[in-house]
């Protein structure tokens, strides 16, 4: 095993994108400054802020380390870091030609999404005033990861519209949900440091 795995990692650079350019999952090469990889890179940031978020679950919210609602939290944030690696799939995939999954990204996983946020909406106090991220280093990260998630969303809306790419149309409206899930995550938790 370690032997294959040394294989794979030894073949990691392969200078394909010394140029400028870089292959889609459906093999097409395209520009590494294409929009179709701004997007990807979006997507791999905002999976990445989610994985900071993920860490510093046990260091940051005032919740003893095995509370059920910190198990919760980090099952969740697995759960949506796995949708967006489904998403970039689908992304990578301009033409539909190879579908990375069955289906791709299901409704079912928006209305999921939208039940986690009326759950945790229910909990939270909302000011009425306009909210200054950065009340905790916690909710801070999770309004990074939010406004990341923006980002990706208006980019993805861009490859929607100028690619002619319909069948990314879940993947918006998911990254649509996710943005508002973690804005009401952010002030769950700055109500919690406040507790």
């Amino acid at each position: 095993m370690k032997s294959r795995l040394k294989l794979e990692f030894d073949q990691i650079t392969t200078r394909g994108g010394d140029h400028g350019e870089t292959s889609l999952y459906n093999g097409e090469r395209r520009r590494k400054d294409d929009m179709i990889f701004e997007t990807l890179g979006d997507l791999d940031e905002l999976t990445s802020a989610l994985g900071v978020i993920k860490a510093s679950c046990e260091t940051f919210p005032p919740v003893s380390q095995g509370s059920r609602e910190l198990k919760e939290w980090k099952k969740m944030l697995n759960r949506i870091q796995s949708r967006l690696v489904l998403l970039g799939g689908m992304i990578a995939n301009p033409d539909n030609s190879r579908p990375v999954r069955e289906g791709g990204l299901s409704e079912k996983e928006i209305e999921f999404l939208e039940k986690e946020q009326k759950k945790i909406m229910e909990k939270t106090f909302f000011p009425r005033e306009f909210i200054l991220p950065g009340d905790s280093l916690f909710s801070a990260w999770i309004d990074m990861a939010r406004a990341v998630c923006r980002r990706c969303e208006r980019h993805l809306v861009r490859c929607i519209r100028q690619e002619h790419m319909q069948h990314l149309i879940p993947c918006q409206i998911y990254l649509n949900r996710l943005s508002d899930y973690l804005f009401v995550c952010g002030r769950f938790w700055d109500q919690k440091t406040k507790d």
